[in-house]
C-alpha cells in the first residue's frame, strides 16, 4: 500500500484525545521533552520552558538543512509552544507559577530537589 492511498482518509481537522489540556514543561534533554511530545502530539496544549542558553539537546545533532534547528530539538518538540524564561530569577519563577496555575499537567526531569523551594 503507498503512503498516499493509506493517508487518503485521514483528517487533520479532529482535535486529539487530549485537546484542552494545558501542560507546563519545564524539562531538559530528552525524556522530558520526549514525554511533552507525546502529550502534545495526542492533543495536549503544551508550554515547553526553556532557559535563555536554549536546551542542551540544540546543538548535539546537526541543523536540518536551511535552518538553524537541530534534528532531535525538532523531533521532541514538535507541536508545542515555546517560552524562554530564566527560572532562577525571582521574575521568570513568578511567571513560570502563573503558568502553572493555569495547566493541568507539570513535567520537569531535573534531579530530585532542584525544583523545591
Amino acid at each position: 500500500m503507498e503512503k498516499t492511498e493509506f493517508y487518503r482518509e485521514a483528517r487533520e481537522d479532529l482535535p486529539g484525545p487530549l485537546a484542552g489540556v494545558r501542560v507546563l514543561e519545564i524539562t531538559t534533554t530528552w525524556a522530558g521533552p520526549m514525554c511533552g511530545n507525546v502529550l502534545a502530539d495526542l492533543g495536549a496544549d503544551v508550554i515547553k520552558v526553556e532557559i535563555p542558553a536554549g536546551d542542551v539537546v540544540r546543538g548535539i545533532f546537526p541543523a536540518i538543512p536551511g535552518t538553524d534547528v537541530g534534528f532531535a530539538h525538532a523531533t521532541v518538540n514538535r507541536n508545542k509552544r515555546n517560552l524562554c524564561v530564566d527560572i532562577r530569577t525571582p521574575e521568570g519563577l513568578e511567571i513560570c507559577q502563573e503558568l502553572l496555575k493555569r495547566s493541568d499537567i507539570m513535567i520537569e526531569n531535573f534531579k530530585v530537589g532542584t525544583m523545591a523551594g
